[in-house]
């Protein structure tokens, strides 16, 4: 990380506390067409970039595009060494994280298809539910992070 940070001149201070793993960048395309994130001037990593905005309070971090278990869990390894305290993303990448790094993790499960799309592909919802699902993590990483600070 330290090569990375010195190539594109970085700040070395960590990540926000909580990071969101955007499997698809359809959450970050809209933060970043909205204006609502900016990119993050720690995130040091060759492969992804990062977002960053403020949440209910919380500095948050998203990382679009992140999609594929490995992918994601050496995504998430990466944040965790670069001072993210809980990272959102899907439940089995976030569970073979936790169990290959030893780190205390927190879960947060979305199911956003509604009974009568129950039969359709899964569908995460228009850019409004994505915040508001973002929101909902947010406030839920604040009890997380308050308990392992």
């Amino acid at each position: 990380m330290d090569a990375v940070r010195r190539e594109r001149q970085l700040d070395a201070t960590p990540v926000p506390p909580l990071c969101i793993l955007d499997f698809d960048g359809d959450l970050a395309d809209g933060l970043a067409r909205d204006g609502a994130a900016h990119p993050s001037r720690s995130w040091a990593c060759f492969h992804t970039q990062m977002l960053t905005l403020t949440i209910d309070g919380l500095e948050c971090g998203v990382v679009p595009r992140t999609i594929g278990g490995p992918y994601a869990v050496l995504i998430a390894a990466q944040l965790y060494a670069a001072g993210a305290l809980a990272v959102e993303m899907q439940a089995a990448s976030l569970f073979a994280f936790g169990t290959a790094s030893g780190a205390r993790i927190g879960m947060v499960a979305l199911v956003s298809n509604s009974p009568a799309t129950s039969d359709e592909q899964f569908d995460t919802g228009g850019h409004g539910y994505r915040l508001r699902v973002l929101s909902a993590i947010a406030r839920a990483a604040h009890v997380f992070l308050d308990d392992v600070q």
